[in-house]
């Protein structure tokens, strides 16, 4: 979404493990069926791009997806983790808070309420850890040093 500024970008970091992959990305906002669309469509894009990366290199896939964790966007994505990444790989916050709803967006601390967009507390930022199927490295090993 070139005109409102949204995108991904990439780093790759050398850590005692080896190197780890960190891509950030903020997908389009909105709530009606077009923009959820659109969000598949980027969410599409990423997947491209994260199969083009290093497939023995860990990923950390992070950002403002803008989609809600009971959303068609969010099931598909997990989804194609599932079954692109290891049994390792994981939304971090749903890993570790498994029976909590967590929020990072607050409709009482929103600069501008804009009803579209956002009208309730919701998740709409995630982190993703990720180690490819093939390599079977797990990011934790990497940051520790073992492999």
């Amino acid at each position: 979404e070139y005109f409102s500024s949204k995108g991904a970008l990439t780093i790759q970091i050398e850590t005692a493990g080896g190197k780890v992959n960190i891509l950030n990305t903020h997908l389009g906002a909105g709530k009606n069926i077009h923009h959820s669309h659109q969000r598949m469509y980027q969410t599409e894009e990423l997947q491209h791009f994260i199969r083009s990366l290093p497939r023995q290199q860990p990923l950390i896939l992070a950002g403002d997806f803008n989609f809600n964790p009971d959303s068609l966007e969010y099931m598909l994505l997990k989804q194609w983790l599932k079954r692109y990444f290891a049994e390792d790989s994981c939304d971090t916050f749903q890993s570790i808070h498994p029976s909590a709803t967590g929020h990072t967006f607050f409709v009482n601390r929103s600069y501008g309420l804009n009803p579209e967009v956002h009208n309730r507390d919701e998740r709409i930022d995630y982190i993703f850890s990720l180690s490819s199927k093939e390599n079977r490295s797990s990011l934790a090993k990497r940051m520790n040093g073992s492999s």
